[in-house]
């Protein structure tokens, strides 16, 4: 049904049915409009993605006193 689905919507897509538990993968199938954008675009999952810089984090604490909030 996610095949129908996505072909019939256009979408470029790779279905995968198999198990996520044992991560088995039983059959795959691309969708007809995944042809061209793979023609076009390459197997864009296939590269690997550059490691992103790293966090700056501030050096000031955000909450400098903790006190009790009064309600009446």
């Amino acid at each position: 049904m996610c095949y129908l689905q996505l072909t019939l919507a256009g979408i470029p897509a790779q279905v995968i049915r198999g198990n996520s538990l044992s991560l088995e993968i039983f059959e795959s199938a691309w969708t007809a409009s995944a042809i061209p954008f793979l023609g076009q675009h390459g197997d864009i999952f296939s590269q690997p993605h550059p490691d992103p810089p790293p966090l700056s984090l501030p050096t000031a604490p955000i909450f400098t006193e903790i006190t009790q909030l009064a309600l009446f």
